[in-house]
């Protein structure tokens, strides 16, 4: 969970993830679920988007600025998870 946290804007894989915990996959997975209540990308999206909402609200960047630094792929991605996920 450290991992994510720190490097929430970078691409890691669920086998990635596995390998540093020492775990297959699957098992992390199901203990990272458990731990959690939510998969290891649904945990990384909230992490993108908290940084997200902060710098919006402490920044004058630019929207696509901010998606990009935050880890999303394109602008588009952004504008459809933010206002389903985030509430004012």
């Amino acid at each position: 969970m450290r991992h994510l946290e720190s490097r929430y804007h970078e691409p890691c894989s669920l086998k990635t993830l596995a390998g540093l915990a020492r775990l297959s996959p699957c098992y992390f997975l199901r203990v990272f679920r458990k731990v959690t209540g939510q998969s290891p990308a649904q945990y990384v999206m909230i992490a993108r988007l908290r940084a997200a909402a902060n710098d919006l609200l402490t920044t004058r960047a630019p929207v696509a600025e901010i998606a990009l630094k935050t880890g999303f792929n394109d602008i588009s991605a952004f504008q459809c998870q933010f206002p389903q996920r985030v509430r004012p």
